[in-house]
């Protein structure tokens, strides 16, 4: 046995050898891709870095001095237009046109290989200038939410809503730091309108979220419900929660509803062909008010700063549908903490 292997060991070291000789180009190879993958890894943060653009605030203030922010709710219908294609590009762009403060998004989530595992929200607060918050992550399963800011988030916190019976529902409720002023943004996706118990559930502990915080507070949301029905209610009564605009009542999806700030305009903006949902516009002076406003559709009558964008057009009646991004629904509406002039 000692003779054989001592006769073998040659055999075997030139086999290594061998081995070692054939394996070199290939090694060289993988050497080869590994750094130009490096390459271009860094290269791709050195363009990210440099491209990130300035987040700039609005630094819009009401007459008595206190800070005015715009706030949206709108549904992306995860990254995908009424005819199938990505509106990424165009979602962007009404992201732009709509210079608001603070966004709330929904359907979300396109972390998944059969809606292109697309980082849409993060391109979305890099095109537009946005610090971001992606809520509940992938792995939950949920429909999705995000927050997008122009001022800093100090603080946020991600809940799955209670869903025993249907599909499982996101919310976000995050701290916003606005020129010193301190503002809780609820944004959520609740269930369907067919899970009864789901959403009862879930409208009671979001409504204990928002009564909870200590800070002036504005929920962007989709209710899945009509005006004054029971989960409408619960924001209103256990929440302690004001509608935006109690005289719309042909809402049933998207939801504003605020605490501790004084409205200045309400509006909505049709869907166009970029998604299935529209969008909705609040604009809020961070300050309380004992007067009840005057509601108007004469923008003369209130301070430019309090305006929705003029970039829809003017006074919309009708429902927009498809087409051109306009206001409809008997909106914009304004409102005034004066007596008209005589």
């Amino acid at each position: 046995l000692a003779v054989a292997a001592l006769l073998a060991a040659p055999s075997i070291a030139f086999s290594r050898n061998a081995l070692a000789d054939a394996l070199a180009p290939r090694r060289c190879v993988l050497r080869t891709v590994i750094g130009l993958a490096l390459a271009v890894c860094v290269a791709a943060l050195a363009i990210r870095a440099g491209g990130t653009p300035v987040i700039q605030t609005r630094d819009l203030v009401s007459e008595s001095g206190a800070p005015i922010i715009s706030t949206v709710i709108w549904t992306v219908h995860f990254g995908f237009n009424n005819k199938g294609w990505s509106n990424a590009v165009a979602a962007a762009e009404f992201v732009r046109r709509m210079d608001a403060d603070i966004i709330g998004l929904l359907e979300t989530d396109l972390s998944r290989p059969y809606l292109g595992s697309v980082d849409m929200i993060g391109y979305l607060a890099e095109d537009a200038g946005y610090y971001v918050d992606y809520g509940p992550g992938t792995r939950h399963h949920t429909w999705g939410c995000a927050l997008l800011s122009r001022h800093p988030i100090v603080s946020s916190r991600h809940h799955l809503l209670p869903s025993p019976h249907g599909e499982l529902a996101p919310a976000i409720s995050a701290v916003v730091n606005v020129s010193g002023h301190l503002i809780e943004i609820v944004v959520t996706h609740m269930g369907n309108d067919g899970d009864v118990l789901d959403r009862r559930l879930q409208a009671r502990h979001l409504a204990d979220i928002m009564a909870a915080s200590p800070y002036p507070v504005v929920f962007l949301g989709y209710m899945s419900g009509a005006p004054f029905t029971e989960n409408y209610r619960t924001f209103v009564t256990r929440g302690h929660m004001t509608d935006i605009e109690p005289q719309d009542s042909s809402r049933w999806c998207e939801y504003i509803f605020f605490r501790g700030l004084r409205k200045l305009a309400y509006c909505r903006v049709s869907r166009a062909d970029l998604s299935d949902t529209e969008a909705q516009i609040a604009v809020f002076s961070l300050e309380e008010s004992s007067v009840t406003p005057r509601a108007t559709i004469d923008s003369a009558a209130v301070p430019a700063a309090h305006h929705c964008p003029a970039t829809f057009g003017a006074y919309g009646s009708g429902h927009g549908g498809g087409g051109a991004h306009r206001y409809h629904m008997s909106t914009p509406v304004y409102y005034a903490y004066q007596a008209p002039a005589a």
